[in-house]
């Protein structure tokens, strides 16, 4: 019997594709549940903006109040 056509290798081939699937899919899900940690949030976005520049004008406060209190979808 050729090495090549044992079961054995088969079976071993067999688990070595089952294997690169699982960490495919399992590399798949971390990155889809990690790019939550990417999401921007606005009002500490805009606190950091209105206490790191000191001269904004009214305006301009005014207009980050207006985009803090707004609700963006996820």
């Amino acid at each position: 019997m050729e090495p090549s056509e044992h079961p054995l290798k088969k079976a071993k081939d067999r688990m070595l594709a089952y294997s690169k699937r699982v960490a495919s899919a399992v590399a798949e899900h971390e990155l889809s549940t990690s790019s939550r940690a990417l999401s921007v949030d606005i009002s500490a976005a805009n606190r950091f903006i209105e206490h790191a520049v000191p001269d904004l004008s009214a305006e301009q406060k005014r207009q980050l109040k207006q985009v803090q209190c707004q609700k963006r979808p996820l």
